[in-house]
């Protein structure tokens, strides 16, 4: 790991990336990305991934990825990474190591190793596995990680809107999250992932986001939050209360969130008790038909 560390940190190749024209820039939750390659690569699965959100403004607090591939690295490192690959196959988030900056961030996972400058906004990634999901789960994870700056997190949960209201599902993989979204006949801002975000007058919206799963790509709308569900399926169909408590645990356990400084830590709660204050999380026990519409408060 420290080896990595150090030619992430200390690699020259990166400059030049950053020099080059974006591959695909795109907008989400008053956040822009921008990705840099050295080559095209993947580039109409790119704009297919983004299509819906990708921006034209040039924007100085832009999150900027670089991305050093295959044919930017030696033979000898690239081998060299591939090897040690086995040791992330779940993503791991290095915080605290004498090679890191305060500011800095390193995420490793098999597919990608990658350092985050929470201030600068700049990411460098060496890529092993030059495929869109591997472009895009850097994207992903480093906005998880700058989003609570904004007032906002990404959930597993898919989000549909209906009459100008938004609903979230949340729940873990398998409870129901793409069925839900399929059955519901709304307009389905993410089946997958969604973006929650509390304004500045307090109130929690719920946007689509480009990182989509099963049924299609996220929609690039919002809407005020009206309800938030965690799922349960059942013979049968209703609504259920859920404890204060369990309500912000809930949700906390299916934020998408890698910081492990108590500083980070203290911001995702306040977000997470501002947005129970707006809307609170119930208990959808549904049967996989659309039966479940009936049961939402004020749908329809």
């Amino acid at each position: 790991m420290q080896r990595e560390l150090k030619l992430l940190k200390e690699s020259s190749e990166f400059s030049s990336v950053f020099r080059n024209e974006p591959a695909v820039k795109f907008g989400l939750g008053g956040l822009t990305y921008q990705l840099y390659f050295n080559k095209k690569y993947c580039e109409e699965d790119l704009e297919k991934w983004y299509n819906g959100f990708q921006s034209d403004t040039n924007d100085d607090n832009a999150i900027r990825i670089a991305y050093l591939t295959k044919d930017d690295l030696s033979p000898e490192l690239y081998e060299e990474l591939v090897d040690q690959s086995p040791n992330y196959r779940n993503v791991q988030v290095i915080t605290e190591n004498p090679l890191l900056d305060e500011e800095e961030v390193a995420v490793f996972r098999w597919d990608f190793r990658a350092i985050v400058n929470k201030n600068t906004r700049l990411c460098r990634v060496y890529l092993l596995n030059q495929v869109a999901g591997s472009i895009d789960a850097i994207a992903r994870i480093t906005g998880a990680l700058l989003y609570v700056e904004r007032n906002a997190f990404l959930i597993h949960g898919s989000s549909i809107v209906h009459d100008g209201k938004g609903y979230l599902f949340t729940g873990v993989s398998g409870s129901g999250k793409s069925t839900i979204a399929e059955l519901s006949g709304a307009t389905v801002l993410n089946d997958e992932i969604s973006l929650i975000q509390v304004s500045q007058d307090g109130e929690a919206y719920v946007h689509g986001t480009p990182f989509y799963g099963d049924l299609k790509q996220g929609e690039n709308k919002h809407a005020p939050l009206h309800g938030m569900y965690l799922l349960s399926q059942s013979d049968d169909v209703f609504i259920e209360e859920v404890e204060e408590m369990k309500q912000h645990l809930s949700l906390l356990r299916n934020i998408i969130f890698f910081q492990t400084d108590l500083n980070s830590f203290d911001q995702i709660n306040s977000i997470v008790e501002k947005t129970l204050q707006c809307t609170p999380l119930k208990m959808l026990h549904f049967e996989k038909n659309n039966r479940f519409m009936e049961a939402l408060p004020s749908y329809g």
